[in-house]
C-alpha cells in the first residue's frame, strides 16, 4: 500500500448533515491539487512522486447515534473511535492513526477552500515551515457574529495564530506530544502556540494563510443566538482560559446536532 502524502483528520459526533459537505470540499481541494501538480514543471518534494500521491481521510467517530459512520465508510474514509468528551483526545486519536508526513485537522462542520492542499503542500514541502492555520469565515454574517469575532481577534493578533483548520508536519506533532488532553477547551489555540514554539527550536516558521480559508457553520449561533457569546462574557472568558468544563460540555460535547 502506498504511503499517503496527506492525512486529513475529522472529529465527528452525529454529523450526518455536515460531513458530506466537508468531504465534498476535501475532494474538490484534492482534485485541484492534482491538476495543479500536473501542470507544474517541477515538483519540489520527494513525497510527491506518483507512487506516494495518495490522500488519507480519517474520521474520528465520537458517540455517534446517526448515520455518520455509514457516510464516512461509503466515502472511503478510515474510521477510528473515541468517545471521550475531550477534543484534544479525539484529535490525537485521529492523528496517531494516520500514516502521512503532512497532516490537516478540520472539523466536520467546516469546508476547506479549493486551494488548501496546494498551498499547504507548498509550505510544508519546502521544509521551512512546521505548520500553520488558515482564515476562518462563517457561513453567514451578522452584527452579533462579527462582534464575537472581534472578541477573539486580540488572541489571534497577540499570539499570531489562527484556528479552525491546522496543518503540520507529523514529526512536529510527535515532538510536542500532540494536543493537550488536560484542556476541556481551546486545545486548538494551545496546540498552535506549542507548534509555533517548537518551530522556533528547529528553525521552522508557523504560517497563517490569509488566502486559504475554511467556511464554518454557524449552528451554535443559529441555536443560541448571534449575541450569545457577547452577552455571556464571563463564560466566554472562562472557555478561552480552558477553566470551565461544564461550559465546554454545553457548547461542544453535548451540543445538539438536530
Amino acid at each position: 500500500m502506498s504511503t499517503p502524502i496527506f492525512s486529513v483528520i475529522i472529529p465527528a459526533r452525529n454529523e450526518e448533515r455536515e460531513l458530506p459537505r466537508c468531504l465534498s470540499a476535501i475532494n474538490s481541494a484534492w482534485e485541484f491539487f492534482k491538476k495543479q501538480r500536473d501542470i507544474e514543471t517541477k515538483v519540489p518534494h520527494e513525497f510527491c512522486d506518483q507512487e506516494n500521491f495518495v490522500l488519507e481521510v480519517i474520521v474520528v467517530l465520537n458517540r455517534c447515534t446517526d448515520t455518520t459512520e455509514d457516510i464516512a465508510r461509503k466515502a472511503g474514509c478510515t474510521i477510528v473511535h473515541n468517545d471521550e468528551k475531550n477534543l484534544a483526545s479525539i484529535r490525537n486519536t485521529g492523528v496517531r492513526a494516520s500514516h502521512s508526513p503532512f497532516v490537516i485537522t478540520v472539523d466536520a462542520d467546516s469546508r476547506m477552500s479549493e486551494n488548501t492542499f496546494y498551498n499547504v503542500h507548498t509550505l510544508l514541502a519546502s521544509n521551512a515551515y512546521v505548520g500553520g492555520g488558515v482564515l476562518i469565515l462563517p457561513e453567514r454574517w451578522s452584527l452579533g457574529i462579527f462582534c464575537t469575532g472581534l472578541m477573539l481577534l486580540p488572541i489571534a493578533l497577540w499570539y499570531r495564530i489562527s484556528a479552525g483548520l491546522f496543518f503540520f508536519r507529523r514529526d512536529a506533532f510527535d515532538a510536542i506530544g500532540g494536543f493537550n488532553e488536560l484542556l476541556p477547551s481551546v486545545e486548538d489555540i494551545a496546540f498552535a502556540k506549542a507548534l509555533k514554539r517548537h518551530g522556533r527550536t528547529i528553525n521552522q516558521k508557523y504560517a497563517n494563510l490569509l488566502f486559504t480559508h475554511i467556511i464554518t457553520s454557524t449552528r451554535k449561533f443559529d441555536r443560541l443566538g448571534d449575541w450569545y457569546f457577547v452577552l455571556h462574557p464571563i463564560m466566554t472568558f472562562n472557555l478561552l482560559k480552558a477553566s470551565d468544563a461544564d461550559a465546554a460540555n454545553r457548547i461542544w460535547y453535548d451540543f445538539p446536532r438536530d
